[in-house]
This record gives C-alpha cells, structure tokens and sequence, in this order.
C-alpha cells in the first residue's frame, strides 16, 4: 500500500517546520516523487484548506 502524496508532503514540511515551495520540491525530487508543478500547488492548497499548514508569499514567485 503507497503513502498518499499529501500525507509525504506535509510529513517532509513538519520535519523542517519550514520551508520554500522551492525546497520543497526539490526535496520530493530528490525522494523520487515527481509530480507536475500544477499537481504539486494542488496538493499544498489542500494542506492549506484542511488548516495542517500556512502558506506565505516571500517574494513575487516564492512561497
């Protein structure tokens, strides 16, 4: 039985407490878990709704 990604994802950021969608997806790609970068914002929007995690705009293009 996989894992859901969701449930990989908000692992590796409860690991790290925080990080950049950046890291993060690097992180994931490093795991062997590529994914599209639609599916990926996805996935995190989800996390957000659900209140697991928050999501903060640094810059223009970085979360």
């Amino acid at each position: 039985m996989t894992i859901p990604l969701r449930n990989t994802i908000f692992e590796k950021i409860k690991e790290v407490n925080s990080l950049t969608d950046v890291e993060l997806y690097k992180s994931l790609t490093k795991d062997g878990q590529n994914l599209p970068e639609d599916k990926f914002n996805k996935l995190l929007l989800d996390l957000e709704i659900l209140g697991l995690i928050k999501v903060a705009w640094f810059t223009k293009d970085e979360r």
